[in-house]
């Protein structure tokens, strides 16, 4: 998981983020600047983040073209609801016994000590290594906990059967092979000379090239001989095992529910498991980058052990979650905005 503390999870934080935003600001006269069900946080704390996460937003804008400076006053209330999150599952995660494990916290103090990390920089905003270990810290903390979120809460096994039934499709095992044609393409720009040199793509001369192929293998020739001789990467996914072969690389064996997440999520998926009969190619799919087709092998109803194992802890995680957005949504949240508004770099 991104270890950059402006990295949250998904749509758990989103939604929190415009929930805090929204309808937990309100004005508080005491020293706190922030209030969590009546557990109150200093000023400090909250400020040395801020400065922390200004730091990296500074590093990211000054290694990128196209990045705009900085806005402090965004980046302030974006921080603090980020913060306030934090904190939130903090309480909870403490509760629960959660707490950091050393090996985290000595890998934050290794990035600081990097060479190539610009400690001065965090110097010239008053912010330590010590500072900086803090802050890092209240973001590893909360990404190691949601990502383990499954370890801390029961849930029923019932309701994991229920979505195993419900989701029967996700039980399905495929075993297909494909075959990928890397396009090549540069952006126009301008040489030495002010000479305007115009983009470039060969996709036009791949997917031809691809279809050709397709057309090939369909009628009979041999998948893996002409992968070899004319395709940029190959893969098989076959049980347990997805192995990319090109020419004569070696082959590379993930564990299964990766390959199966990996293949979900692939651009090939949906027209794979479309296939009606073993042997069927889908058609050529053609994007930016690449042309690629796929020949299904086999279909199975049931996968491995393993992977259903996988997959009932994929549910526990979603209903873990839940409870945590649940959690969330339920505190009490009290923003001192007079202090908040005082905070400046």
């Amino acid at each position: 998981m991104d270890k950059k503390i402006g990295i949250i999870i998904g749509v758990l934080v989103v939604a929190v983020l415009v929930l805090i935003g929204v309808a937990f600001v309100a004005d508080s006269n005491d020293s706190s600047i922030l209030t969590i069900n009546d557990v109150s946080y200093g000023k400090e704390d909250f400020e040395n983040y801020y400065k922390v996460r200004y730091f990296e937003e500074s590093e990211t804008a000054k290694n990128s073209e196209d990045a705009e400076e900085v806005n402090k006053d965004e980046l302030k209330t974006t921080a603090f609801n980020e913060y306030t999150t934090y904190m939130i599952i903090a309480q909870e995660a403490k509760s629960k016994g959660y707490a950091l494990s050393q090996e985290k916290i000595d890998s934050i103090a290794a990035e600081y000590d990097a060479e190539e990390f610009d400690r001065d920089a965090l110097t010239a905003l008053g912010v330590s290594k010590e500072d900086y270990i803090a802050a890092r810290k209240v973001v590893e903390a909360y990404n190691d906990f949601i990502d383990r979120v499954d370890e801390f809460y029961d849930v029923p096994q019932s309701t994991i059967d229920l979505y195993m039934e419900t989701n029967k499709d996700l039980l399905k095992g495929y075993d297909f092979r494909v075959m990928q044609f890397n396009i090549t393409s540069t952006e126009s720009e301008t040489n030495e000379d002010g000479e305007e040199v115009p983009a470039t793509s060969d996709k036009e001369e791949v997917t031809t090239k691809a279809q050709d192929i397709l057309e090939r293998v369909k009628a009979g020739e041999d998948f893996e001989t002409l992968a070899k001789e004319n395709a940029n990467e190959r893969f098989v996914l076959t049980n347990s095992e997805l192995k990319q072969v090109n020419g004569e690389l070696e082959s590379v064996d993930l564990p299964y529910l990766s390959s199966y997440l990996m293949f979900s999520c692939s651009e090939l998926a949906d027209p794979i498991k479309a296939l009606e009969n073993v042997g069927d190619y889908t058609e050529l799919l053609v994007t930016d980058n690449y042309a690629a087709f796929a020949r299904l092998e086999a279909v199975r109803d049931d996968v491995e052990a393993e992977t259903r194992e996988a997959l009932e802890k994929e549910v526990a995680k979603s209903v873990g979650t839940s409870y945590i957005s649940s959690i969330i949504q339920s505190s009490s949240v009290i923003t001192n905005n007079r202090l908040l508004k005082s905070i400046e770099i």
